[in-house]
């Protein structure tokens, strides 16, 4: 059976009207550090985009509550059967997330990001956006398993997106918040593995007020040192940053979420289960990460 991780979408799946770009490029650090350079010195950071070319295939699917453009990020040749399924924040769109979508399946992990229907500020329900997300999943790739993630307010719709979903293999979501109760009504029926890295607590993430929610259902969370919601996209949102402010240390930053986000979906998909080293206290990999300040488990 297909797995399917809410981040990207299987290509040469059916569902909906598609278009495919065969020079979809491989490159996809984005301001994201030197990749030339392992600057925790415990050997691969997954920083770097991996081994497999990658094809876009532009779609609309037609399944959820409005007719919905993506993009679907395929690798070639690669190994796993799991489809990410990605998703924005209010007010965003899928160019915001590109960037990880192509560096995910460079490793081998077939990724769709869609432009959610409900996600303007006035009219923004992520309880929809979930059920889009499910059920722009069963168009691409029908009886997949499922594993969802998402940016912010995508963030809790990834997570939305699990409960009751007994095919799903599980969410991660980057500095999302709790709002209106959602997620903290919600949470602790989510199926599969839940894991959350965070951005220092401020206006744009709500002042991390997911995090306690995420600690009490024994999720683990990751705080990244310095960094704020603006870092989490891929490319970087220059309009993001004129709210929350950039950074002191892009690279830095950038370093530790990709190798953090990358590991944790090729470790729950089973592409690479030594890659839950970044996620499990006591390995080297972990260890170095908190010794050298990068991050702050919670």
């Amino acid at each position: 059976m297909l797995r399917l991780v809410l981040f990207a979408a299987f290509a040469g799946c059916s569902g909906g009207d598609t278009d495919t770009d065969t020079t979809a490029p491989n490159d996809t650090t984005q301001d994201t550090g030197d990749e030339t350079t392992d600057p925790f010195g415990v050997g691969e950071t997954y920083r770097q985009p991996g081994s497999f070319d990658v094809e876009a295939e532009f779609g609309t699917a037609n399944d959820p509550s409005c007719p919905m453009a993506y993009t679907l990020y395929t690798p070639t040749g690669g190994p796993s059967d799991v489809l990410v399924v990605l998703a924005h924040g209010v007010t965003g769109n899928q160019s915001q997330l590109t960037g990880w979508a192509q560096h995910w399946a460079s490793w081998g992990l077939p990724t769709v990001v869609p432009s959610l229907c409900h996600s303007m500020p006035a009219t923004a329900d992520h309880v929809l956006n979930a059920q889009d997300m499910v059920a722009l999943a069963g168009e691409i790739a029908p009886g997949a398993s499922v594993a969802y993630t998402g940016l912010a307010q995508g963030g809790l719709s990834a997570a939305l997106a699990t409960v009751g979903d007994t095919d799903a293999v599980g969410h991660l979501a980057f500095d999302s918040a709790e709002i209106m109760k959602l997620l903290a009504d919600n949470l602790g029926n989510t199926s599969g593995a839940s894991g959350l890295v965070v951005s220092e607590a401020g206006i744009c993430n709500a002042q991390g007020n997911a995090v306690d929610l995420y600690v009490a259902e024994s999720a683990p969370v990751i705080r990244i040192t310095g960094a704020n919601t603006c870092d989490f996209t891929r490319p970087r949102d220059n309009n993001c940053d004129r709210v929350c402010n950039l950074s002191a240390d892009v690279d830095r930053i950038g370093w530790a979420i990709t190798t953090l986000g990358t590991s944790w979906l090729l470790w729950q998909t089973g592409v690479d289960t030594d890659a839950d080293r970044w996620w499990t206290p006591g390995e080297a990999s972990y260890e170095a990460l908190l010794t050298q300040g990068w991050v702050s488990a919670l």
